[in-house]
């Protein structure tokens, strides 16, 4: 008696066998779903995480897919894959405007933002309406002909998404670039509030957009490596890890109500202060040039006499209060009567502090660290930094030639 083929009664493209990226989706997916409900349980109060947890799900969801199309008979459904496939035209509308209310969280969504879900509405509906399958195509993986068919008659949904996704990733840079300078207008210490960690993300995303082109390119030429898009879906699996955790430690610190406060400030009024032209954007300020160098000499004045730079979390707003301005109006005396920004104008006197303790015997046992924290610097990777920018000298280099002379 012959044996049965135990693969006699799989779907065609049902290979049953289970790889290591397999693996490491079907983890990540779970991981993700996990992420997601977590940080709308901890963190909902940050407009943002709802767009973070809604992408979160959609990858999620997307993962477990391709894991299990190996092991199950899902490809052997295309209209079903073809609609779930479908909401990566989601991923990068929920990554920008993720990115979009990070930045702006004093902020409300507007009815405009439906309309970047518009694509995936159009999509859906082609596929509810004019993709009908034939029996042929439902048997892809079978014959490397039909397969090569398929792929070529999908290549428009592909082109696409690449298209689409990588603009939004572009245009979620450019508004993660200008938050950047925009927070320099308010804060003197940018450690909590640099979001450095989403700009790293949005480059993997990117990443991911440029290995899934190569390999749909791959593809078309009959070079597939036998597994549909793995590289990019590894890397998708990464970007979710990464998301997800970082995503949820950083609410924990942006959800600091002082914190969200100063961030609305930075999305409002405040914006002005990055504006590249000092003159026209103070025009109705209100502010004279005699009012402008009077309180410039208050300013200083405080400066010297109070020391408010030593506070590591110093804001424009605390500063204006000590100076008896408005923040809006600080920061045209900072930016328009010194040529300045705020953060460049407190760490300058921190540098400077630290220069005149470098230079003080009886400081001589204290080590550059102490003397930075003392002086208002809240790390050293950043004073190094700020200190190269300012003297063009390391601190224990500037120290040493300043000893000796």
């Amino acid at each position: 008696m012959i044996p049965a083929d135990p693969q006699a009664d799989k779907p065609v493209g049902v290979t049953g066998k289970v790889n290591l990226s397999d693996i490491l989706m079907l983890l990540a997916s779970a991981q993700g779903l996990f992420l997601g409900v977590l940080i709308l349980h901890k963190y909902r109060g940050l407009l943002a995480n709802r767009f973070l947890t809604a992408l979160l799900f959609l990858q999620s969801g997307l993962l477990l897919e391709m894991s299990l199309q190996n092991v199950t008979a899902l490809g052997d459904r295309p209209r079903l894959v073809m609609f779930i496939i479908g909401v990566a035209f989601l991923a990068g509308p929920l990554h920008y405007l993720y990115a979009k209310y990070l930045t702006r969280p004093g902020e409300k969504p507007v009815r405009l933002d439906i309309l970047h879900f518009v694509p995936f509405l159009i999509y859906e509906a082609l596929v509810l309406f004019l993709y009908h399958p034939t029996a042929d195509m439902t048997r892809i993986g079978a014959d490397p002909m039909v397969q090569a068919a398929w792929t070529k008659s999908f290549g428009y949904f592909h082109l696409v998404v690449v298209i689409q996704y990588g603009s939004y990733l572009v245009w979620t840079q450019l508004i993660l670039q200008e938050y950047g300078r925009r927070v320099r207008t308010v804060f003197s210490t940018l450690e909590k509030v640099k979001l450095t960690w989403l700009r790293n993300i949005t480059w993997l995303a990117m990443c991911i957009v440029v290995v899934y082109a190569l390999e749909y390119a791959l593809l078309l030429m009959g070079i597939g490596t036998g597994n549909y898009f793995a590289f990019s879906s590894v890397l998708l699996a990464l970007n979710v890890y990464a998301m997800g955790y970082l995503g949820l430690l950083k609410s924990e610190v942006l959800d600091s109500d002082t914190l969200r406060d100063t961030l609305r400030g930075v999305g409002g009024t405040l914006a002005a202060a990055s504006d590249p032209s000092p003159v026209a954007k103070y025009d109705k300020s209100g502010l004279g040039q005699d009012d402008l160098a009077l309180y410039q000499s208050k300013l200083l004045t405080v400066m010297t006499e109070q020391s408010p730079q030593t506070e590591s979390g110093l804001t424009l707003d605390q500063l204006a209060a000590m100076v008896g301005l408005s923040a809006h109006n600080l920061s045209e005396v900072i930016n328009r009567g010194l040529d300045q920004n705020f953060f460049d104008f407190v760490n300058g006197y921190r540098v400077q502090k630290v220069q005149e303790d470098l230079v003080d015997p009886k400081k001589a046992h204290l080590t550059v660290l102490a003397l930075a924290l003392d002086a208002g610097f809240a790390s050293k990777s950043t004073f190094n930094a700020i200190f190269k920018k300012h003297t063009g000298l390391t601190p224990t280099a500037w120290r040493k030639q300043h000893s000796d002379s």
